[in-house]
């Protein structure tokens, strides 16, 4: 008995996924791509926001992206500290 379900869960999964499989070719036939939209945004104005001493809550909300992508662009904007000397140097 429990073969017998295995054997037909495992058939309506291959179905599932073939039915999926067709949708997407079909999609793509018909130009449409999926997945998200890329998100374009002025990351000049971005750093000027943060000189001008705005919080990157502030810079999110100004800008309309989330605060995680504004610390992640302010990151790679950022040059690094200069290092400390070290003993003996």
């Amino acid at each position: 008995m429990i073969a017998v379900a295995a054997w037909i869960a495992e058939q309506e999964h291959k179905r599932i996924s073939e039915r999926t499989i067709a949708g997407l070719q079909k999609a793509r036939r018909a130009g449409r791509i999926g997945g998200r939209r890329p998100l374009i945004v002025d990351r000049d104005k971005i750093a000027e926001l943060d000189e001008s001493g705005l919080t990157m809550r502030e810079i999110a909300e100004e800008m309309g992206v989330s605060p995680a992508y504004v610390c992640r662009l302010l990151k790679a904007h950022r040059r690094p500290a200069p290092m400390p000397p070290i003993f003996g140097d």
